[in-house]
């Protein structure tokens, strides 16, 4: 904005606005445990084992658990509901009481024992029929069993009897101890265990007396069985009892048995050396040895045939060579060994043989090779064959019995697969053709690069490992709301996306107002998409004058505040007259940050600048007195410096005794800090040329000064922009009321820019303008290290065509002052060019107002803000 002190005194006021995250809904699973929205959701309440859910839970209340009811449980968390108990039925009682968490455990009553009802916690024995009475209904393992007493003339001589018996005799299974008298029965008693009482007046017959019997049922009412008899092949174990079995095990190996319960097992007859098993023992028959043929010989025992005496058998390597009387000596061939017998040398399985069969008569085999398209696992030895893997996916071998499988080559970013790998061949690449790229490893084809269409220019040069990026020629983006919207300030990010920051006094498409006028901020991407905006404020005036985008595409935007932003306090803040503030977003539109600061007077940030550490200067103009600072006239200049954190590094407060102001700010790469505006006054060691003058003023990043420039005429000069070059040389422009040094005045109020080097040593000046009024507002450095001024016209510049009251401008010129071009536009209305910024691609963007509608747009309303991507002509 231009800088007047009457008008820059009469808009100082204050911002405030407070921003907050929507809130989220509690996840499944969870609750709002306290109704607060900046404390987490909790989960819901686990219901035990012996507990059901009650009431199931919701994202506003926790789930509510109860208790399991008497004979009732469940054995998992969260049950839907409790189940009743199992009731154990009868033949069964309750051996483990159940519990809330869970079921009773029911076992069967044992044999002899009963319960007649559900759920008893024991079984009974069943009632005993005693002698003199029998068991006239047999217990079950849900009833007792009933006794009946025995009939006159009849009796039971012993417990649990199922008949009566005469009294003139004893029941099978007892035996008579004393004979029947013609008043009493006979005594009986019990037979012994190992007996067989037959019953009646016969005596007890003892199992086993001689005769080889066992009582195999343990009923003494029933006769003696014969024991087992051990068949042939087997021997007796255990001869058993009267009580016992006889057992039998069979003959092991190399042993035998010919007849029926043999004591032992017998070892077969060992055939001698000199011998041959000339039928093979079993085990029911011995083997049979018969005496080697002359000629012939065994070297040891159990030899299956004879061999002649001059020879070692296949399979056994000779020791001792034979004589007249005695074969050669023969020993085992060792594992891993060939022994082709004879009087041949035992051969060992070596030079990749093995012994593939372990039999030491057969030649060692090579081992396998593993082919090409596998690799060796493990490459055996005498004994074990060599075992082979297919190579995985991806790797290759290429001979045999390779050690490992290789990995194909990477054919990296900017190459192709030529041709594909197979587990035998390694894959070929080849670099992209000329015009094609592919941007990761092992792609089967390069892409070519797009062709920008039409109304697209070439953003960035494809690569062997890039595409190429298009982006429009030029675009124009006009918005606003019914009221009136400035676009005071344009940015362009390293990834091109394009920054907008002003004022509103509407209501922006998506946000809300916060009351009379608000500031707001707007990103679009490399094509003018809009990406997001931010409109924000207080309950009183609010604008955003500056925007500067960091390298990590943070966005920092300042500018004036009549109000009092969230989160703000102290000496100043929300004073009558304004303050400055600066806020800070990430890359995505989140807020990171916001300083606002001044004094009881009027304060206002005019500019702002990111430096490539992440640092953060602001400048602009006070009434008053800074904290820290000392005030010099009416009103002052100020730059102040944060780190990227927002922390205070250090504030300079100066001027002169008349009235000062710091319009623009910029960073140098070395991290030297530009300040340029205009004064009233004079500063220390400059002359005024007279009236306001322009100023640029240079500090080190320690905010020490290095030199300033105070320089104009006799009337007007004001210094609105400066731009620091890769090489550190500064441009500043504005406008002058009269003629610089060495320039002509085109009539009216004209545009200036000038260069200095980095040391402040004039290099060039260029005033320009038309018979009306020009103002250059603006000023940035290309990457050619080209100079772009942007501003407004009130006339008709040479070589242009106004396009009506008032037009905005761009001009650009080369490193050494020469013109390259020009371009005047505008609408039939009121057009200003208010900021420009040179994109990385060389794309020009500039953001102002206007009262018109521009080419292709649509005004909405009385001013439209406007940002604008430019090409050279």
């Amino acid at each position: 904005m231009a800088p007047v002190l009457a008008g820059l005194v009469a808009v100082l006021a204050g911002v405030g606005c407070g921003e907050g995250m929507p809130p989220e809904a509690c996840a499944g699973g969870t609750y709002d445990h306290d109704h607060d929205a900046a404390t987490a959701c909790v989960a819901w309440t686990v219901c035990g084992a012996g507990e059901y859910v009650s009431a199931a839970g919701t994202a506003a209340t926790d789930r509510e658990c109860a208790a399991c009811a008497a004979g009732e449980f469940s054995p998992t968390i969260n049950a839907a509901s409790c189940s009743l108990w199992t009731a154990c039925a009868a033949g069964t009682y309750v051996s483990v009481a159940g519990t809330a968490a869970s079921n009773p455990v029911c076992t069967g009553c044992t044999s002899g024992t009963y319960s007649a009802s559900a759920d008893s916690a024991a079984c009974v024995a069943w009632t005993e029929c005693a002698s003199g009475e029998y068991v006239s209904t047999a217990g079950s393992a849900s009833s007792d069993q009933a006794c009946t007493t025995c009939a006159p003339g009849t009796t039971t001589s012993g417990p649990n009897q199922t008949a009566c018996v005469a009294l003139t005799g004893c029941a099978a299974g007892t035996v008579q101890t004393a004979p029947a008298t013609a008043t009493d029965p006979a005594v009986c008693e019990a037979c012994a265990a190992g007996q067989h009482c037959p019953g009646g007046e016969l005596a007890a017959v003892a199992c086993d007396d001689g005769d080889g019997t066992w009582d195999h049922d343990g009923d003494p009412a029933t006769a003696c069985v014969a024991r087992t008899a051990c068949a042939a092949g087997t021997y007796v174990t255990d001869e058993g009892s009267a009580t016992v079995d006889r057992s039998c095990t069979g003959c092991t190996n190399g042993t035998y048995s010919e007849g029926a319960n043999a004591a032992i097992c017998a070892t077969h007859t060992v055939c001698e050396a000199g011998e041959y098993v000339s039928t093979a023992g079993t085990a029911t028959s011995d083997q049979a040895c018969t005496a080697c043929p002359d000629g012939e010989y065994t070297s040891g025992p159990n030899q299956a045939m004879c061999v002649p005496v001059g020879a070692c058998a296949p399979g056994t390597v000779q020791t001792a060579p034979a004589t007249m009387t005695a074969p050669p000596v023969c020993a085992d061939c060792s594992a891993g060994e060939h022994c082709a017998g004879g009087a041949t040398a035992a051969v060992a399985c070596t030079g990749g043989t093995w012994d593939h069969d372990s039999d030491p008569a057969t030649a060692c085999a090579p081992r396998t090779d593993c082919a090409a398209g596998q690799s060796v696992v493990s490459d055996g030895d005498a004994t074990t064959n060599r075992t082979c893997a297919a190579c995985t996916a991806g790797t290759y071998s290429t001979g045999t019995n390779a050690a490992s499988c290789v990995a194909y080559s990477e054919c990296v970013a900017g190459t192709y697969v030529s041709t594909a790998g197979t587990a035998t061949n390694d894959q070929a690449c080849m670099g992209c053709p000329s015009g094609e790229y592919s941007a990761t490893s092992n792609l089967t084809m390069c892409t070519p690069w797009q062709v920008c269409g039409a109304g697209q220019v070439e953003d960035a040069p494809g690569s062997a490992t890039m595409d190429r990026t298009c982006v429009p020629d030029e675009w124009t983006r006009q918005f606003g709301t019914a009221g009136v919207e400035f676009a005071e300030s344009v940015h362009v990010g390293a990834d091109g996306s394009v920054l907008v920051a002003g004022w509103t006094d509407g209501t922006l498409p998506g946000q809300a107002s916060a009351g009379s006028t608000d500031a707001f901020v707007r990103k679009y991407d490399v094509s003018g998409t809009e990406l997001w905006t931010r409109q924000f404020g207080t309950a009183n005036g609010d604008f955003a004058y500056s925007v500067s985008v960091g390298t990590d595409g943070s966005v920092l935007v300042a500018g004036l505040t009549q109000g009092t932003l969230p989160g703000q306090t102290g000496p100043g803040i929300g004073a009558s007259f304004g303050d400055g503030f600066v806020r800070k977003y990430d890359a995505a539109g989140t807020e990171l940050w916001t300083r606002q600061f001044g004094t009881p007077d009027g304060d206002v940030i005019e500019s702002v600048s990111v430096g490539a550490d992440g640092s953060v200067l602001v400048a602009g103009g006070t009434s008053g007195i800074l904290s820290g600072q000392a005030g010099l006239g009416a009103f002052d200049a100020f730059v102040r410096k944060y780190d990227a954190a927002g922390t205070e590094l250090w504030t300079r407060q100066f001027g002169t005794a008349n009235g000062d102001s710091a319009e623009s700010v910029s960073v140098g790469a070395d991290g030297s800090v530009l300040v340029a505006g205009s004064t009233f006054g004079t500063f220390t060691g400059q002359t005024s040329a007279g009236s306001w003058d322009a100023f640029v003023r240079k500090y080190d990043a320690a905010g020490t000064e290095l030199w300033t420039r105070q320089f104009g005429t006799a009337s007007d000069e004001h210094a609105s922009s400066v731009s620091v070059a890769a090489d550190g040389s500064v441009l500043v422009a504005g406008d002058t009321l009269g003629t610089l040094p060495g320039q002509a005045t085109a009539g009216g109020q004209d545009a200036f820019v000038r260069k200095y080097d980095a040391a402040g040593t004039e290099v060039w000046t260029r005033q320009f303008g038309g018979a009306s009024y020009d103002l250059a507002l603006s000023v940035s450095v290309g990457g050619d290290d080209s100079v772009l001024v942007a501003g407004q016209t009130g006339g008709t510049l040479p070589g242009q065509t106004s396009g009506g009251n008032e037009d905005a401008f761009v001009r650009q010129y080369d490193a050494a002052g020469s013109e390259i071009w020009t371009r005047q536009f505008g609408t039939v209305w009121f057009d200003v060019a208010l900021s420009l910024s040179v994109g990385p691609g060389g794309g020009v963007l500039v953001a102002g107002r206007t009262s018109g509608t521009l080419p292709g747009q649509a005004s909405a309303g009385a001013t439209d803000a406007f940002v604008m991507k430019l090409r050279a002509p």
